[in-house]
This record gives C-alpha cells, structure tokens and sequence, in this order.
C-alpha cells in the first residue's frame, strides 16, 4: 500500500479508487498469504512451542507466531526501527519512481530486475535489524492472522513502527524523486 499510495499522489498514474482498489487487493493477498503460512507451517509452529516450553497468548509465546514483524535487540526501540523502515521504503519508493521515469537514463526492460536487485538488497542490509517489512500489509496480516489463531494482543506491540515508518518514508523517497527529476 505504501507504494500505491506515493504512485497515487505523485504520479497522476493511479485514480482513487484504482489505489483503494489496489490496496484492497493488497490486503487480502496479505492476509490469504499469511493464513497459508500458518496452515502449512501448523504443525511446525506446535512442535516448536512444545520444544521451547512456549504458550501463546503470552509475552514470551509471541516469538513463535508466523510471519510478524519484530525488531531485532540491535534496534534500542520502536522509534529506530520506524526510522529504519522508512528508510528503506524511502530507498525503494525512489529506485522505483527514478527507473520507471521517461526522464530517466534506465534502458527499457531493465526496470523490474532494477527494483528487485534493490529490493533485495535492503533486505540484506536491513533484514537482521527489523525483518525488513517495508509494505504495512505485508507486516499487519501476519499479525491479525497470529492474533485469530491464539497469539492474542502481544502480536501488535510495536506494529505502529512498521506501518508509519514505510508510509513516511514512501512520501520521502517519493519528494525526492520530484526533487531530482522535475
């Protein structure tokens, strides 16, 4: 959604109810994605738990739940990784705006494998401090999906910072590219 939203108010390349559409679209394939991965890794996730003496609905029983974003001990607090996540989505809102620019010296074709090498690379760097989340859906489903199968509330401490640092960061990369290319 993050993304979507920059294209929408920057771009004049999405109407408002193509980006609600979007985002909508987005949301729910977050959410399918994250009920697979709890399906599939079910069985997985309870052998874990047992191993470890771990009981969801708990502080200490959040470790086990699939897919959620949590911030590394390197990263001191929520605010760090806020900035770290709008970091990086700032970086990627960037990367995309300045490769799918006609103003841009970006060869034709070279755009996607551009914005994947990038993608990639924040992960990388940016992966073992806050799992690299980037886009607030991919970040929030796993959470509502933990949260129905009896992780509880616990699933939400800190999620604030992995959906206002890529919504911040998508409008900075997004002024930046303006700044550059206009």
């Amino acid at each position: 959604p993050a993304v979507t939203l920059a294209v929408m108010c920057f771009k004049d390349d999405l109407s408002m109810l193509t980006a609600a559409t979007y985002i909508i679209a987005q949301c729910a394939g977050a959410l399918v994605g994250s009920l697979l991965v709890m399906l599939i890794f079910s069985t997985a996730i309870l052998k874990y738990e047992k191993d470890k003496m771990l009981r969801r609905g708990n502080a200490d029983g959040v470790v086990s739940a699939p897919g959620c974003m949590f911030r590394s001990p390197a990263c001191s607090s929520d605010f760090a990784v806020a900035l770290l996540e709008g970091l990086q989505q700032a970086v990627l809102t960037f990367v995309i705006f300045v490769v799918t620019d006609s103003k841009s010296a970006v060869p034709n074709g070279a755009a996607i494998p551009l914005i994947g090498l990038t993608v990639a690379i924040l992960i990388s760097v940016f992966g073992p401090f806050t799992c690299a989340g980037f886009n607030p859906a991919r970040d929030l489903a796993p959470r509502i999906v933990a949260y129905f199968f009896g992780w509880g509330v616990h699933v939400f401490k800190g999620c604030w910072a992995y959906s206002i640092g890529p919504l911040a960061g998508t409008f900075v990369g997004a002024l930046l590219h303006g700044l550059l290319y206009s």
